[in-house]
């Protein structure tokens, strides 16, 4: 999946977090600093959180109620004009 961020021909949002139990951030950085060109990836670090899940106060900086699922709402929002 990496070599293929570049190339992801939808508006994508990637969500990386510094705390992942189970992907070091070093594993996934390089593929995902060689991507950041890429217009349709919207890339996200977050301190806390991964695959084990993420805190209820998550905050991806698009505005609306704190925590993942309505974030990512929002993301979604922003994508289509409001």
């Amino acid at each position: 999946m990496a070599p293929r961020l570049a190339k992801v021909r939808v508006p994508s949002l990637l969500l990386e977090a510094e705390a992942d139990p189970m992907v070091p951030p070093d594993a996934v950085r390089p593929a995902i600093e060689a991507a950041r060109r890429a217009p349709l990836l919207d890339v996200r670090w977050l301190a806390d959180g991964g695959h084990v899940g993420f805190p209820a106060r998550t905050d991806l900086g698009f505005g609306g109620p704190y925590g993942l699922e309505p974030q990512i709402v929002e993301w979604l929002r922003s994508r289509r004009g409001g």
